[in-house]
């Protein structure tokens, strides 16, 4: 992924969210509009490759696991002292 069009997109895609109060479903259609490279296909012979973007929605809640917020390390052994 190019950074650059990376940075473009997202700045793009935020402003059209927070700054003009579009919904995220409009704000993602003009995205791809204004800006053909962050789409799958880009643009021939351009700069920036296709970015693919696309908006991800939350899924339905599911239950938290039963280990969730315990550590996933397994503990280490003790060494034993050394005399």
């Amino acid at each position: 992924m190019n950074w650059a069009a990376s940075a473009i997109i997202e700045f793009t895609y935020l402003e059209m969210v927070l700054g003009q109060e579009r919904l995220p479903a409009e704000a993602e259609v003009q995205l791809l509009k204004l800006l053909p490279f962050a789409g799958a296909e880009g643009v021939a012979q351009g700069t920036f490759r296709p970015a693919g973007f696309c908006r991800v929605t939350p899924g339905p809640r599911s239950r938290p696991r039963k280990d969730a917020g315990q550590s996933q390390v397994a503990p280490t052994k003790k060494r034993r002292k050394r005399t």
